[in-house]
Order: structure tokens, then sequence, then C-alpha cells
């Protein structure tokens, strides 16, 4: 069995993305890092026309994370769920052993995901509430789980 699923047309205002485009120091003092891309294509005097991104600054009072629709991404995504694989044992093979039945299964959970969102997180965002719908805070993605099973009836 395999299980997918996918949304087109989402709008994700992204937490992520501000916090990997700016050099906002964190609590502790330290500087967090930005995304390579960020780095690269962020303005400059000598890229001052091919910019991505705003200057990258300590000097800015707003570090460049005022609220803007800069921060707004594109949401869609395709996700592979689940993978699920077993097997019954014939049942003429199983009397010799003095077993009724027998089955092995294998699956695989969250096995990926296609977006262009993936490098701040995952696109499936919210915390369980309307009106964190679209809003994106950095929760923690989710694991990829594997799971063996057997079952056997005497």
């Amino acid at each position: 069995m395999v299980y997918g699923y996918g949304v087109y047309g989402a709008q994700i205002y992204s937490y992520s993305a501000m916090t990997l485009t700016d050099m906002f120091p964190s609590d502790n003092g330290t500087t967090p890092n930005v995304l390579n891309d960020v780095a690269q294509n962020a303005w400059t005097p000598s890229n001052s026309t091919n910019a991505k991104y705003a200057r990258l600054s300590f000097l800015d009072l707003n570090y460049n994370m005022r609220g803007s629709d800069a921060w707004i991404k594109k949401g869609d995504y395709f996700k592979l769920s689940n993978i699920q694989v077993g097997y019954s044992f014939d049942k003429n093979l199983l009397k010799a052993v003095r077993l009724q039945s027998a089955r092995i299964s294998a699956s695989v959970s969250n096995v990926f995901c296609i977006s262009s969102y993936n490098k701040y997180g995952d696109p499936e965002v919210g915390q369980g509430s309307v009106l964190f719908t679209g809003l994106d805070t950095g929760r923690y993605p989710m694991p990829r789980v594997y799971s063996v099973g057997l079952n056997i009836q005497f």
C-alpha cells in the first residue's frame, strides 16, 4: 500500500524564512546562520541590481525582520506519507510447524516531500488551530519512522 497527498495553491507566511535570511542576534548574543542562497544573493553595493534579498546588516535596527510579504512563500507540496508491504505465509507451509497463520510486514512513514518550501522546513505548517493555518512558526519537522511487524497465530 502506498499513500500520498498534496496541496496546490497554498501560501505560507514563514517565520522560518524570515529567521534564515536575517542576522538578528539571538538571546545568548550569537548570530544565527543564514542560508547559503541568502548570503550569495543579498544586496551589496556591487550586487545592487540583481539582489534577491535585503542587505545583511547588524546595524539595521529592524534586522530585516519587519513584517512583509517578502516572507510569504509558495506552499505547494506533495508528500509520500506511507509505504507498507506485507507477506502472509501459505497455510499449507505453516501446518508443518503447527501454526495457523503468519504474516510479516514492514512500513515507512514520512517517506519524502516535494516542495520549493523544503529549505525553510515542512510546508505542512500550522499547530492544530485554524488560527495558525498558513503560518509557519518554526515547528520541529516530522520524523521518518520505520516499522517491522510479525503476526503469528498458534
